[in-house]
């Protein structure tokens, strides 16, 4: 895959380079999804005796949805943060 070279005489248009970073992330969150071993997500990493990983998991999400939305961003749906909510409760 060959990598684009930005222009630099060009502004950064930082609606759509967030826009395209969202996206980036929420790919990478299904394919976590998707390949990881579901007993993975079970097990506590040495750092947190509370919360394991697909709660954490669950958790950055929430929150980033949260700050998204205070921050006039109410185009976000739950929508897309439900598999990731339901994984971390048990479902699959």
């Amino acid at each position: 895959m060959a990598t684009k070279h930005r222009d630099r005489k060009v502004a950064v248009d930082l609606g759509r380079a967030l826009i395209e970073a969202f996206l980036t992330n929420e790919r990478v969150n299904q394919v976590l999804l998707d390949v990881l071993d579901p007993t993975l997500w079970r097990i506590n990493p040495p750092c947190s005796q509370r919360r394991n990983i697909a709660t954490t998991f669950a958790h950055i999400l929430w929150e980033w949805q949260k700050t998204v939305e205070r921050r006039g961003g109410g185009g976000v749906k739950r929508i897309a943060w439900r598999r990731h909510l339901e994984f971390a409760r048990g479902g699959a």
